[in-house]
């Protein structure tokens, strides 16, 4: 049997809300909204979501990194950040 068939029947209801993805996708989408006016951004898009700092720097300096910094180039950091924030740069 189908979810469908097996659901609770109702004319108004929609029987594809009952699946856990739906319900995942809708908190993802929530949350993407509530740090998006959090950051003051323009569009939800804007907003990414990693596993780990070291993923974002990683995805930053591959995406954004090669049309802003050439061989040659310096770069400031602090003492206080970790090793792992100098290796996307190298």
């Amino acid at each position: 049997m189908t979810a469908e068939q097996t659901a609770p029947s109702g004319l108004d209801r929609d029987v594809r809300a009952d699946f856990p993805i739906l319900a995942t996708t809708e908190r993802f989408t929530r949350s993407r909204e509530c740090v998006r006016v959090f950051l003051n951004a323009a569009e939800a898009p804007e907003i990414a979501f990693t596993k780990s700092a070291n993923e974002a720097l990683n995805l930053v300096a591959q995406g954004f990194g090669p049309q802003a910094v050439s061989a040659g180039d310096e770069g400031l950091i602090s003492g206080l950040g970790h090793h792992s924030d100098l290796l996307p740069w190298r």
